[in-house]
């Protein structure tokens, strides 16, 4: 799963709700990302716009 933290629907504190009811394993990236698709390129520069490859 993916949540950013700038984005201006997301409700950062949400996701502890998710967490404390989810059953299976977590993983997630967190972290200062605005409104973006968690596999979105940055044309200019062709990185990832969230996160890492892989």
């Amino acid at each position: 799963m993916t949540q950013g933290l700038k984005g201006w629907n997301t409700d950062a504190e949400a996701i502890e709700e998710f967490l404390d009811n989810d059953e299976g394993p977590e993983q997630g990236w967190l972290g200062p990302c605005g409104h973006v698709r968690g596999n979105g390129i940055d044309p200019a520069t062709g990185d990832l716009k969230m996160g890492r490859a892989g």
